[in-house]
């Protein structure tokens, strides 16, 4: 697998980045990572980051909707009006999934406000649902029906929060803050087919926009446990130690040229690097490449 340099953009050029460390449990079956950050290549677009597939912004997306979470990667702010990405058709196990979004939501409106879900309402997150009391909740459609885990209170507007689903097969739950939610639903199930991805909007109703930032997206076909739950959400307030491997690039890569060379380990196709999307050359150090 060919690693990709993300979230390393410096003015002009590009000094440091960093890429996934697959050997680290916690990306262990890592199926979609939406990291957030510009697509630099080309706009309107939130990439998968895991499968290098786009989501196709709808609404209009520039760089003043770009922020940086304060402990880690960036942020998409979603206006809350029409705002949100369609992408491709998700990737779900039959019997495992953990979904799990760092959120800001800037506005509380009468309505169900999805983080992500598909267009089969296979898995999603949701911050607000008003038939149970506005709690967040993790929803799945199983074969045998609809089936909603809860946190148990309401999500205060301006304040980021660390919400995770997940589904092991047997029964379905939803982590705030690392905390384990009281509403919990065993359910022996294999899960729907999933539908076209969808971010910041129901999939079934067009008009219930998310309105805030959402960061750090992704989806794995296992089911954390609730310690990998608290080590992911205490991880990522640190920034992220050990999830990613950081590298340095040469100062030949500052030039927007293609075939840009340095005394180069391995090569990496990166469309992000340089505007237009270029095959460089470049130096790593300190890691093993594959």
């Amino acid at each position: 697998m060919r690693n990709r340099i993300i979230n390393g953009r410096t003015g002009l050029g590009i000094n440091q980045g960093q890429v996934i460390n697959w050997a680290h449990p916690l990306n262990r079956g890592l199926q979609e990572w939406y990291p957030m950050i510009p697509a630099h290549h080309k706009s309107n677009v939130i990439i998968d980051e895991v499968r290098r597939t786009e989501c196709v912004f709808n609404g209009g997306l520039s760089s003043a909707d770009y922020t940086r979470r304060t402990e880690g990667l960036g942020a998409i702010t979603f206006d809350g009006n029409d705002d949100y990405a369609v992408g491709v058709v998700g990737d779900i196990a039959p019997n495992a999934i953990t979904m799990a979004a760092w959120i800001f939501q800037t506005d509380d409106p009468t309505a169900n406000l999805d983080v992500i879900n598909d267009s089969n309402d296979t898995a999603g997150i949701r911050s607000r649902r008003p038939s149970d009391s506005n709690n967040a909740n993790f929803i799945m459609q199983l074969n045998s029906g609809y089936h909603i885990a809860g946190n148990g209170f309401n999500l205060n507007i301006n304040q980021w929060y660390h919400l995770v689903g997940t589904y092991d097969g047997a029964t379905v739950k939803i982590y705030t803050d690392g905390a384990l939610g009281p509403d919990t639903v065993s359910e022996v199930s294999p899960i729907n087919t999933a539908g076209v991805r969808h971010i910041g909007v129901n999939s079934g109703a067009n008009n219930n926009f998310f309105p805030g930032n959402i960061a750090d997206l992704r989806i794995h076909n296992i089911a954390w446990s609730a310690d990998e739950v608290r080590r992911y959400y205490h991880l990522s307030r640190m920034g992220y130690p050990g999830l990613f491997n950081r590298v340095n690039i040469s100062p030949a890569m500052m030039a927007a040229s293609a075939g840009v060379t340095g005394t180069a380990s391995a090569s990496i196709t990166e469309q992000d690097i340089v505007t237009g999307g270029k095959t460089i050359v470049i130096t790593l150090s300190g890691d093993t490449w594959v």
